[in-house]
């Protein structure tokens, strides 16, 4: 890692994250605040990890951020990929990350953030600080961060400089800003920015650079520079640098004892998911990072865990810190494909178009959102019409534009809780338009009462038709099939008592003209 030291300014830079720390913050790449108290690591690095934990459910706002004109929005669909991606590395460690909301902000200015304009200055802080919301973990997804991923936070004069590591105080002002392309890789990095948010150093701390050491040799103490904007004020402020035999380890590096030293900011896994690089400790002890850690800077491919204490450090940090997250811990009802049901049209079925229109209808227990695809089906090639619609209700019209062609639906279940989808198996049925087939025809509403019915269905005609005129009444189910064919006379009623109960179409040619309505029989 590249260090320059400017009068005031400090500038971090990593293969995916750039820390653009305007050392109005000591600690950590990616804008990373080190809110978390000096107890909780030292009871972390001193006692044996946890081994289960009770699952702690974390709120998640988030703020999809767009243009000034209301364009340029990251997707829902993807946002709850992204969830599910971050829940799927945290499940075996005891988090499970739920939307509380989703929040639109249209702002070209923080969507496509300037390094010389927006990036890192008192406008970005203030921003994030006048749109969070309260009490959950608040992720801004953007369309440009200038090309990087980075935590943020609120108050740069809330350091407590005295204190070896500095606290921070305002947690509420904190947000996750993640540039969209990392999410749309659906890679660890999200996990790894929320490895900050819940207390965590990098495994190599950002005064351990082996591009310095390497040249200087390994110090026992790395020294730096802290400007305070809030008093105006430059610290000298010191890190222990740690070592391979864990001496000192609570206070040194990431300050936790079960992950070994590691000074490169970035590097590519060998074989045994080490480091290629061979460095060397402040005592001579060499060593290779370890890549498998989330909070490292090894490719993407390598990380695949947290330790037991940077567990019992996230734990320790939504327990204290950030305990104002907590404040619903019911036990959410988990999503199963067998609690699906495709209620209409049914599977296989030819069923009646109404006014060139059909109603998917679903039902779903205890899911938020759903995913709807729906497309036609020709030699047995999928042809998708819309796809991947977010809903949050259970049922959506569409205008039949292939009658008489195979249609196919697919409706995936979402719950915040839950945002990893639920997928349906694919449903398919025929549209027809059997009640308008005769074109020649001027098609007219028939008001049918009562409705519903059970017995007697009376029709209800203009007045300027004769009431002496016999005619047939055809009664068609919604699978398009004619259940019942009965001549009408004066009265105008149809006998519908024995017929199966459910929604029912009756057309009644009168000359010129048809007349069609839609009861339900009870």
């Amino acid at each position: 890692m590249k260090k320059i030291l400017l009068p005031t300014l400090f500038f971090f830079f990593a293969n995916h994250c750039l820390v653009a720390q305007v050392l109005h913050h000591p600690q950590g790449l990616c804008g990373t605040p080190d809110f978390r108290m000096r107890t909780i690591h030292h009871i972390a690095a001193n006692t044996n990890p946890t081994e289960s934990f009770t699952t702690k459910y974390i709120p998640v706002t988030a703020n999809l951020v767009g243009n000034d004109n209301g364009t340029g929005y990251y997707s829902e669909e993807k946002t709850m990929e992204a969830l599910c991606k971050l829940n799927t590395d945290f499940e075996e460690y005891g988090f499970l990350f739920y939307l509380e909301n989703f929040n639109y902000i249209n702002s070209s200015a923080f969507n496509n953030m300037h390094p010389d304009t927006f990036l890192f200055k008192d406008t970005m802080f203030q921003f994030i600080k006048d749109h969070n919301t309260l009490n959950t973990m608040n992720i801004y997804i953007v369309q440009k961060a200038g090309g990087w991923s980075f935590v943020s936070w609120e108050d740069w004069a809330g350091w407590d400089y005295t204190i070896y590591p500095p606290p921070i105080i305002h947690t509420q002002g904190h947000g996750i800003v993640l540039d969209r392309g990392f999410l749309d890789d659906l890679d660890h990095l999200f996990t790894h920015e929320v490895g900050h948010y819940l207390g965590l150093y990098h495994t190599f701390n950002w005064v351990e650079d082996w591009n310095v050491f390497s040249v200087t040799g390994t110090p026992d103490t790395a020294y730096y520079d802290v400007y305070d904007p809030g008093t105006d004020s430059t610290y000298t402020f010191h890190w222990l640098v740690s070592r391979v035999d864990g001496v000192n380890c609570d206070i040194s590096g990431d300050l936790i004892c079960d992950t070994p030293p590691d000074y490169l900011p970035g590097f590519q896994c060998n074989a045994n998911q080490e480091s290629n690089t061979l460095q060397t400790d402040p005592v001579g002890a060499t060593f290779r990072s370890d890549g498998t850690y989330y909070m490292s800077y090894a490719n993407d491919a390598c990380t695949n865990r947290f330790s037991p204490q940077q567990a019992d450090v996230m734990h320790g940090v939504a327990e204290g810190p950030r305990s104002y997250l907590l404040y619903d811990q019911t036990v959410p009802q988990e999503l199963s494909v067998d609690d699906l049901a495709m209620i209409y049209p049914p599977g296989g079925e030819t069923v009646v178009v109404e006014n060139d229109s059909i109603t998917l209808e679903w039902d779903m227990p205890g899911a938020d959102f759903y995913l709807l695809t729906y497309g036609r089906k020709a030699n047995n090639i999928f042809l998708p019409i819309k796809t991947n619609i977010l809903l949050t209700e259970n049922e959506y019209p569409f205008k039949v534009t292939y009658p008489d062609k195979e249609h196919y639906w697919i409706v995936r279940g979402v719950s915040k809780y839950f945002p990893c989808e639920v997928w349906a198996d694919t449903s398919y049925f025929m549209p027809t338009d059997v009640v308008f087939t005769d074109e020649s025809k001027q098609v007219e509403l028939l008001e049918l009462y009562p409705n519903p019915v059970s017995n007697t269905l009376y029709l209800h005609f203009p007045k300027s038709l004769s009431s002496d005129i016999a005619f047939d009444a055809r009664i068609f189910n919604m699978q398009g099939k004619l259940v019942r064919h009965q001549a009408v006379g004066e009265k105008r009623k149809v006998d519908v008592s024995g017929m199966v109960n459910g929604v029912y179409f009756l057309r009644a040619t009168v000359g010129e003209r048809v007349y069609v309505g839609k009861f339900i029989k009870q």
